[in-house]
Formats: structure tokens, C-alpha cells, sequence
């Protein structure tokens, strides 16, 4: 097993260790049942893909090993508390909000010069979308429907795109707006980081991560579960191009083997985990960048940051540009993050998952606070 400055993924110590895995899935199988019964969803024949993507988030988490058997309690408990289920009408809705906004993706990917495809830029549109969805059904299941967040899918002008994605709030039967601009930044389970790039960091007053279950093959299956590669095959024979001249050897079971491969991948599971990682305030998150834990002491190459919080003005970092918490390196040594290593050349505001704030509760508090005379009877 793979140590990393005295710890190691709690996915490694599982994946370890049979009777550590027993006790996991076992575990699991309970709290995701739970979950599931609570959105009023049967999971029985996803469930097994649920447990594999609730491995994929325990990839972020480390633990020094010490204790296994709390650390899988923890975990698990954490899920209880602070996950919910995506559907695939989820998805669906996300994917029809993410299109509309097609004419305003940037191509360039953050910080370099690699051109994303259409594909790629939906999908991650996509998954943004499903972070806010996720925390909308998540904060009105918490309230028991006291506290509703509302998102909103309106074109706006993109500085007030950024300030917040919860634009006005249900509370009580009252619709007002927040005292505090809310932001949903959205990664995959495995993700270690809030990453808020560019000045993104001065739209918002609060930061919020959600981790989602998707993974680069999910707006494939999706378009096979809704029928829209089906009907590529369909043009394709109704175009006649499945006789006549063939400039292919064997195209007619090239259609054959196409037609097999849409009936598999429809029948992919359409159940995402998606799970509420923490919160941040502005304010920490633009101090500079203090790691919390790391390797300095005993770097020789690259210094490595596990945990931290805070600024860091590019992608290269050096040192004595940020501050450590503890033993302080003895060079200026190259810092990278793991698992990512460098980020993009812009600034990034960051804070690694176990220093989010876990107290949802506060979130609900905060979404209920109306600004000064905002407040409306609905």
C-alpha cells in the first residue's frame, strides 16, 4: 500500500485488506439504502455501482491507518449525513440547462492552451449543473422542506453569473434572497480540492463543494438511455447506407457490433452519488496559502501539500511563497498538490477537503437570512 507522508487513501487501506473491505461494503450497503429509501428510490440492482463510486470518493480521504474500523464508521456516517442520489431525470435537466448555455463555452481550457472538444464541454457543463441540483435536493431534504434553494437558468450577464448560483430562497413559504452569494463548485468524488481559479474568489461570500459520481462515460449512456444514438442508427439505415456501395470491408457487422454497443451502454447505471464535501468563506480562501500537511521536512526535489488553504497566485509555486503549518522546508523547493501536482498558470483560490467546513447546518441558517428588506410574501 502506497504511503503518502505517513498517510495513505482510505480506498488504498480498504482495497488492502479483505476483512477492512467486508466491513466497508457491508456498511455501505446499509447507509446507501438508506439514502436511497429516504429519496424514495430503489437502488437494490444500482447498488453495486454505488459502492464503487463511494470508493472512488474515498480516494480523498486520508487517514494515517492507525484505526481502520473508525475510520470506515466515519466515513460511512459522513455519507449518511451529507450525500444525496442523482437520477437520471437529474441528469436530464442538467443536460438540457448545460445546452443552452452552449454558445458561451470557453474552449480554452483553464490556464493552457488545450482546445476542448463540444463533447467535453457539455459534460462538464453538465456536471456543474448536477452539483446544484444536488445541493438544492440536499438542503430541502435536510429542512424538511423548510429551506428550498432556488437556481436559476436565466441568461445573465456573466459578473452576475459568478456572484452566486442560489439566487433566491424558499423559506417557510417566503421567498427571499440571501444575505450571502452562495457559489456550487462541483468536482468528481475522487477531487481533494475547492479549487476557485482566476478572481472567481471575489464574486462570492461562500464557496460550497459537491463531489458528483459521473465519470467520462456517463453523457454517452445517457444519450443511449434517451434513445438519441438509436436514432444515428437509424438515419444510417434509413439512408440507405447499409447497402449499395460500401466503402468499408464488413460494414455491414460494423452496424451489427454499433447496435450492440448502444444496447450496453443503455443499460448503464443512471444513479450518481453525489455528496455536500464542505464550505469555505471568501475571506479564508483569499489569505495566502498556508499548507497544513506536507512533506517539506524531508522533500529533496518537490515539496508535496496533502492539506491547505488559501491562495496561491499560479500554477508554479515555489516555498516562500506560501507558509507551512509545522516543519519549515529548508529550500525553495517546487510545491505541487496532490493528487492534481500543479494547477493551471492562473491564481487559485484553494482549500483541500478536510479543512471544509462540515456544519450544513450553518449553510441553511445563512440561505434563510434575508438580505435587509429583500424579504417578500410569495
Amino acid at each position: 500500500m502506497k504511503r503518502l507522508a505517513g498517510l495513505i487513501s482510505l480506498a488504498d487501506l480498504i482495497q488492502g485488506d479483505t476483512e477492512f473491505k467486508i466491513s466497508w461494503e457491508n456498511r455501505g450497503k446499509k447507509a446507501l439504502t438508506l439514502l436511497a429509501e429516504k429519496a424514495g428510490i430503489r437502488c437494490d440492482e444500482q447498488l453495486d455501482d454505488l459502492l464503487s463510486q463511494a470508493l472512488d470518493l474515498a480516494r480523498s480521504t486520508l487517514t494515517s491507518g492507525k484505526n481502520p474500523d473508525a475510520d470506515i464508521a466515519h466515513f460511512w456516517e459522513e455519507v449518511e449525513k451529507n450525500a444525496t442520489l442523482l437520477t437520471k431525470n437529474d441528469y436530464l435537466r442538467a443536460a438540457v440547462v448545460a445546452l443552452s448555455f452552449a454558445h458561451r463555452f470557453a474552449r480554452t481550457d483553464y490556464g493552457s492552451s488545450r482546445q476542448r472538444g463540444f463533447g467535453q464541454l457539455w459534460g462538464d457543463a453538465i456536471q456543474g449543473f448536477l452539483g446544484e441540483i444536488a445541493f438544492q435536493k440536499f438542503m430541502r431534504s435536510a429542512t424538511s422542506g423548510r429551506t428550498i434553494p432556488i437556481l436559476d437558468a436565466s441568461e445573465e450577464d456573466l459578473g452576475v453569473a459568478l456572484s452566486a448560483d442560489i439566487v433566491e430562497v424558499i423559506t417557510e413559504g417566503k421567498s427571499i434572497k440571501p444575505s450571502k452569494r452562495i457559489s456550487i463548485k462541483t468536482t468528481k468524488l475522487h477531487g481533494r480540492w475547492l479549487d476557485v481559479p482566476y478572481a472567481q474568489n471575489k464574486h462570492s461570500d461562500i464557496y460550497v463543494l459537491v463531489k458528483v459520481g459521473t465519470d467520462a462515460d456517463a453523457l454517452f449512456n445517457f444519450l443511449a438511455s434517451v434513445g438519441a444514438l438509436e436514432k444515428v442508427l437509424t438515419a444510417y439505415q434509413e439512408g440507405g447506407l447499409a447497402e449499395g456501395e460500401l466503402p468499408f470491408l464488413n460494414e455491414g457487422e460494423a452496424l451489427k457490433r454499433a447496435k450492440e454497443e448502444v444496447e450496453k451502454m443503455k443499460e448503464k447505471n443512471m444513479l450518481f452519488l453525489a455528496f455536500i464535501a464542505g464550505w469555505k468563506e471568501k475571506d479564508r480562501l483569499s489569505q495566502t496559502f498556508e499548507a497544513h500537511e506536507h512533506n517539506a521536512q524531508r522533500a529533496r526535489t518537490k515539496i508535496t501539500v496533502y492539506s491547505g488553504v488559501g491562495t496561491i497566485s499560479s500554477g508554479s509555486v515555489r516555498a516562500k511563497q506560501i507558509t507551512f503549518r509545522g516543519p519549515l522546508p529548508k529550500n525553495n523547493l517546487l510545491v505541487e498538490f496532490y493528487p492534481i501536482g500543479k494547477f493551471s498558470k492562473s491564481q487559485h483560490a484553494l482549500c483541500s477537503t478536510d479543512l471544509l467546513v462540515k456544519d450544513l447546518n450553518k449553510i441553511a441558517e445563512l440561505l434563510s437570512a434575508p438580505e435587509e428588506g429583500d424579504e417578500c410574501a410569495q
